[in-house]
């Protein structure tokens, strides 16, 4: 990994929620975040992958005040990767704007409902990350189309 690539930022507002939906890679990890209606202060976040090996859960705190990426005994095999172009990563909104999923080349990374953890691809375990994907509870949401 090369420290010239750059970080992934995108965002945009859902028009009938008026949420903002953001995905920053901040240099180690990267996350969703959801705001409240028409702010861009977030209301919950979802861990979508590192771009560092993972740490040790004690190793944690060595990265604060920035979000850490997520340890070891959370993240499964395909957790750390390389930032993806903006052109590769898209955000998926439901219907009614109060969920919004990351898809990279098509496929879900993450998801995030309002009031609820975010569940991500990548976590094989429950944490201060976030869930593990659930593929039914991504089904049974009306996205927009």
């Amino acid at each position: 990994m090369s420290d010239h690539e750059p970080n992934l930022f995108l965002s945009e507002q859902h028009p009938v929620s008026r949420r903002w939906a953001t995905v920053e890679d901040h240099g180690t990890c990267a996350f969703l975040y959801l705001s409240e209606p028409d702010q861009k202060r977030p209301i919950g976040d979802c861990w979508l992958y590192n771009r560092v090996p993972a740490p040790k859960p004690s190793e944690v705190k060595n990265f604060r005040p920035n979000p850490p990426p997520a340890a070891v005994g959370y993240v499964g095999p395909d957790a750390q990767m390389s930032p993806p172009g903006e052109g590769d990563v898209e955000l998926l909104w439901s219907s009614d704007g109060e969920a919004v999923a990351v898809l990279l080349h098509g496929m879900p990374l993450g998801l995030l409902i309002a009031g609820e953890s975010g569940m991500s691809l990548h976590l094989i375990k429950s944490g201060p990350w976030g869930e593990p994907w659930d593929q039914s509870r991504f089904d049974e949401i009306e996205w927009q189309t």
